[in-house]
């Protein structure tokens, strides 16, 4: 047998799981285009609101928050990951287990748009957003793990950075005029907009779930 991503519910001691298995078939590259191909012409067909695309997309999503359907990838000759389907409900939790070489960053590359797949469609709900930290990211980072986590929140730290750089500038002003106030204002609620003022609590919220307990652990002290 070839190796294996597996993927486990691990949300609520929910044991149901998905095989992502990829493919060690000695079938030629070129049969398993046509092969793809022909999938792809059949799932579009039975399956008009999503159709086959090589890009993520945001859309219905039948409940969940993100749905895969018949993905499969390659690379030159190899096949990598074959007719995936995946469904992730809202505040569910999975892990990918499998040996070097199955295809657990093949499969999170193109969840996240960054690698093209050969067919197949990836959707993610309107209301949802993707964030993706890469293990190799906080290797020996000397920020903690609540600060690597807000770290990658970009959009909140921008707003931050700009609200803080306003306050500054009326805070020098003897008698703030009407301009500035509306800046301030504006940036204030911007950074409200994009959850500046609930960051702290969902971020601490994120990694109590994931088994951290201590917020000012440094990454460099993980094993």
């Amino acid at each position: 047998s070839g190796k294996r991503v597996v993927g486990i519910n691990i949300n609520n001691n929910d044991k149901s799981f998905a095989r992502f298995a990829s493919s060690t078939s000695s079938t030629s590259s070129t049969t398993k285009k046509q092969n793809r191909k022909n999938k792809s012409s059949q799932k579009s067909q039975n399956n008009k609101s999503f159709g086959i695309n090589n890009n993520i997309s945001y859309g219905d999503t039948r409940g969940a928050a993100a749905l895969i359907q018949g993905v499969s990838v390659s690379r030159g000759p190899n096949q990598i990951l074959t007719d995936i389907d995946w469904r992730v409900e809202p505040k569910s939790k999975w892990a990918l287990v499998g040996a070097n070489g199955a295809g657990k960053s093949t499969l999170l590359k193109a969840f996240m748009g960054e690698l093209l797949t050969d067919d197949g469609s990836i959707t993610i709900g309107t209301t949802q957003q993707v964030g993706y930290l890469q293990q190799t990211a906080v290797s020996g980072s000397t920020k903690t793990v609540y600060e690597e986590a807000a770290s990658a929140m970009t959009v909140i730290e921008e707003a931050r950075i700009n609200l803080e750089k306003i306050a500054a500038e009326v805070a020098e002003l003897d008698t703030p005029d009407e301009a500035s106030l509306q800046r301030l204002e504006a940036a204030t609620e911007k950074f409200e907009a994009v959850g500046g003022y609930t960051q702290e609590r969902e971020v601490t919220s994120v990694l109590k779930g994931l088994g951290f307990h201590n917020m000012d652990t440094r990454c460099d002290e993980l094993s």
